[in-house]
């Protein structure tokens, strides 16, 4: 009772409207205003003596000029408090700003202690001291804990909300997908320490139940093509497929095709290469490796490509061009 009625004078004293303007209070304010021997009953601290004086109040202990007592960050309710008051003060109206909160902020308004015990990591801090709420990993601003990324479960909520962030409509729409387009959504953290950098290692891995064709990614994985050759089932795959893009209908039509045309859908870098992958493809037929070489493809390959086109304007009518 006699530390209340203290208080409630010297508060009047120094200005006070409201409890908490005390913890502005200083130890200085305190002795000189005849509270020594008051403030020693509580080691010299004015938050142990204000939380005896009035313990309806609830303190923000952080708020105080001095160092919170050891074991205080370690009650969730402490932290829960610390976080909301964080917000507040950095203007934050709803969860999706807390997205912005940084190490530093935490430091500067008191809660160092407590960033500290997440390795000053924002976005760790938040999932523990929040568990229920749903924390989008990749909208941290680039504070993301790493070891949040080790569980498999985060990298594919990632890419689910990537996938509605870039617009996609089917899993084909990841074929477009870019290191780029990881890198600025925040992916930076599972890319390149989980897949080496690689688009097509990463969707394997976070969706494995989906039949990818490696082929079509922009960038296949390192060594796919040099391999190629050895894996006939799938190189047979990817001439069929090549075969529906350029509209082919028979074997013959390869002699009309161009590289440059190839060069549209996959990379195939000459004429030889191609000879090689149509002979394993359809090892039964008798391939013409001249035919298929450069000369005069070029003139042919854009012949055939009039027609085809033409085809598709006039599908019902029988088309055809004549070498002059």
């Amino acid at each position: 009772m006699q530390c209340k009625s203290f208080f409630d004078a010297l508060g009047v004293k120094l200005g006070y409207k409201q409890l908490d303007d005390w913890h502005d209070v200083t130890r200085e304010d305190i002795i000189k205003n005849g509270g020594e021997l008051l403030l020693a009953c509580f080691n010299n601290s004015p938050s142990k003596a204000l939380q005896t004086a009035y313990p309806e109040h609830k303190w923000m202990l952080w708020r105080f000029q001095y160092k919170v007592p050891n074991g205080y960050w370690e009650d969730e309710n402490n932290r829960r408090m610390f976080v909301d008051w964080l917000s507040k003060q950095l203007g934050y109206r709803t969860k999706d700003e807390w997205y912005n909160m940084k190490a530093e902020h935490f430091h500067r308004h008191g809660g160092g202690g407590l960033i500290n015990l997440y390795n000053s990591s924002p976005s760790k801090a938040l999932q523990n001291i929040y568990p229920e709420h749903n924390w989008i990993l990749w909208r941290f601003n680039n504070n993301v804990s790493s070891d949040s990324w080790k569980r498999n479960e985060n990298r594919k909520n990632f890419f689910d909300r990537l996938y509605l962030r870039l617009g996609y409509k089917s899993m084909d729409d990841w074929y477009n997908v870019t290191q780029k387009d990881i890198y600025m959504h925040g992916g930076s953290g599972i890319l390149d320490p989980y897949y080496g950098g690689s688009p097509s290692k990463a969707l394997q891995n976070i969706y494995p139940e989906h039949i990818w064709n490696l082929w079509k990614f922009k960038k296949s994985p390192t060594g796919y093509w040099e391999t190629l050759e050895q894996n006939i089932d799938e190189l047979k795959k990817v001439i069929d497929w090549l075969g529906e893009q350029l509209s082919v209908k028979s074997l013959e039509d390869w002699y009309g095709i161009s590289l440059e045309q190839i060069a549209k859908f996959v990379n195939i870098g000459s004429s030889k290469e191609l000879g090689i992958m149509l002979q394993k493809s359809y090892p039964q037929h008798c391939w013409d490796l001249e035919l298929l070489s450069p000369v005069g493809r070029a003139v042919k390959a854009s012949q055939r490509e009039l027609l085809v086109n033409v085809q598709q304007l006039f599908p019902t009518q029988s088309i055809y061009i004549i070498d002059i």
